[in-house]
């Protein structure tokens, strides 16, 4: 059980931590081009005489040009460590339809099913927006580590509130929680992924509770659940 940092896994954190400090030109970039691209198309649906398929991918391709820069943007929002926000409300249901979105090419390569409740509507957190999303991108990697060699991979989502509290349930159907539990310097290597550093639980842990809230890890007969609860 590694104790201290080795060589490799300072190695693996400086090489996210240059690839985050990149992200913001990066993005930049990337949706300058996406603009002029969902411009170009928003200016083609205004030619009336263009036949009626090309009026539909026009509408297609701005569609997606704009759901492409949003998921840009959460990425970069995501990679600018800064403190809580005092007296930010965060809609938690919107934040975890965000995470799937992020996470949908991953899910569908593993043919990962997903059921989710709760998320049709804002149900809203008095916590900031981007340690939130660490702490739910982490859950999500977590839950998806889990499912990698389980025959028909099954996650399910869920959001709930009461008068004092916004709970996220996010259930896996995995071998179940782990008991022997790598040190917390032991990289997780993910095949053509970015290695894993073994701290998403703990700092995900710290920083529910940096925002008021906590966070629960507990094996089920069926898998791994974790809950998040934060203040309503």
């Amino acid at each position: 059980m590694a104790e201290h940092p080795t060589d490799e896994w300072v190695e693996a954190a400086n090489c996210l931590a240059t690839v985050a400090h990149q992200l913001s030109s990066v993005v930049h970039e990337a949706n300058n081009l996406l603009q002029v691209i969902a411009g170009s198309a928003e200016m083609m649906q205004l030619n009336s005489s263009l036949p009626e398929s090309a009026l539909k991918r026009s509408a297609t391709i701005a569609e997606h040009a704009h759901r492409v820069s949003a998921l840009l943007g959460s990425v970069r929002e995501l990679s600018r460590f800064a403190p809580s926000r005092e007296g930010e409300m965060t809609d938690l249901s919107a934040l975890m339809r965000t995470v799937l979105d992020v996470r949908r090419h991953a899910l569908n390569k593993a043919q990962v099913g997903v059921v989710v409740d709760g998320l049709h509507e804002p149900v809203f957190a008095r916590a900031s927006w981007r340690p939130t999303m660490q702490i739910v991108l982490n859950l999500m990697l977590n839950a998806e580590a889990a499912l990698r060699h389980v025959s028909g991979p099954r996650l399910a989502v869920r959001v709930t509130r009461d008068d004092a509290a916004v709970s996220l349930l996010i259930a896996d159907n995995g071998p179940g929680f782990p008991t022997n539990v790598p040190g917390r310097y032991a990289l997780h290597p993910q095949d053509d992924e970015a290695p894993r550093l073994g701290l998403g639980l703990d700092a995900s842990r710290w920083l529910a509770q940096r925002e008021g809230g906590e966070l629960h890890v507990r094996a089920t007969p069926d898998g791994t659940t974790a809950a998040l609860t934060l203040r309503a």
